[in-house]
């Protein structure tokens, strides 16, 4: 495996490559979330960098949305004892 990570917008997508990635389709739980239903259209106009595939070679194998951290302080992840 050679696995890497990009943009999903990073190159065009074949459609059966898509069909294959998202065929299991969404948890039966975001049907049914009026937050979701309200903010899932703008979600690649305002977070497309953060929508990312997974590659093995060419061939999509994973995708999902990552989440930024930012933290000014550089040690507030080290666990204190």
């Amino acid at each position: 495996m050679n696995l890497t990570a990009e943009p999903m917008h990073a190159r065009p997508r074949p459609q059966e490559q898509l069909e294959r990635l998202f065929g299991g389709g969404w948890p039966e739980f975001i049907f049914h979330d009026q937050e979701t239903k309200r903010h899932i259209g703008r979600v690649r106009d305002l977070f497309g960098d953060l929508e990312l595939v997974l590659l093995d070679g060419d061939e999509p194998v994973a995708a999902g949305w990552a989440v930024p951290l930012c933290c000014a302080e550089p040690n507030v992840w080290v666990r204190h004892r």
